[in-house]
């Protein structure tokens, strides 16, 4: 009986794992730098088997990339070039992460003191530096730092009125924020900041598309390197991820600069 016991046991925790306690390994990860992250996040979710992760700047991606801990590496255009320099394979031009501005309380001139301002990210961050240019063009009253996920959640809750901060360029829960919340609007850069102070040259005027309403913002760019150990299916389901996620304009490698 308890020989029985101890196998029905066995086949339940079996069972088990192979209904989903235990998944296969992604196909391909890609490390980003971590103002990059919105680009590796938008290409894991658009790219089956792909899995992404951050780390701390360009140097410490490539050096993952290097050892073969990571098959891709999204990094910004200086990050790129080092990369090619050492002979590695880079993809054309990338948009790595877009400033967006959205609100519920109208143009800027309308913001007053009672102005819920969210910024997405970390203080001292690229995000933070454009919106601590753009909060010097309107009244505001508190300001919180927060992922993006909950900025959009405290836009469509009510209880944010403005969010701010780099996001992916073909972003799908901004695109859908935008057309469920009444009255919210994708701002552009507002005109009385005459100089923007980019925090990176790679940091440049893009004009942003999402949800049927436009922009004037800055996008940083950069590109996408790929490692030495990496199969022509990876590469090609990693470029096709990176253009449906609105990151590349191709979709396959043959377009790779050597």
């Amino acid at each position: 009986m308890k020989l029985r016991r101890g196998l029905a046991l066995v086949l339940a925790l079996l069972l088990a794992l192979s209904l989903g306690g235990c998944a296969a390994p992604a196909d391909a990860a890609v490390l980003c730098s971590a103002e990059a992250a919105p680009a590796g996040r938008a290409m894991a979710e658009a790219g089956a088997g792909l899995s992404y992760a951050v780390a701390e700047d360009d140097a410490a991606a490539l050096q993952q990339l290097t050892s073969g801990q990571c098959e891709f590496a999204l990094v910004t255009e200086s990050g790129a070039q080092t990369w090619q320099e050492a002979g590695g394979a880079v993809s054309p031009e990338a948009a790595l992460a877009v400033f967006a501005v959205l609100s519920c309380a109208g143009d800027y001139g309308a913001w007053d003191r009672n102005t819920r301002v969210v910024i997405v990210g970390e203080a001292g961050g690229f995000g933070d530096s454009l919106a601590q240019q753009v909060l010097t063009c309107a009244l505001y009253g508190s300001v919180r730092y927060d992922d993006l996920d909950a900025a959009l959640s405290a836009l469509e809750r009510g209880t944010a009125d403005a969010v701010l901060g780099m996001i992916a360029p073909q972003d799908e829960g901004v695109s859908r924020v935008l057309g469920r919340v009444r009255n919210l609007e994708l701002l552009s850069m507002p005109e009385s900041l005459i100089a923007v102070r980019v925090p990176d040259e790679a940091v440049r005027e893009h004009a942003l598309d999402l949800g049927g309403q436009t922009a004037q913002t800055y996008a940083l760019f950069g590109a996408l390197c790929t490692g030495g150990a990496v199969s022509t299916g990876q590469e090609e389901a990693a470029y096709r991820a990176a253009q449906e996620a609105g990151i590349l304009s191709v979709g396959a490698p043959g377009a790779i600069l050597e």
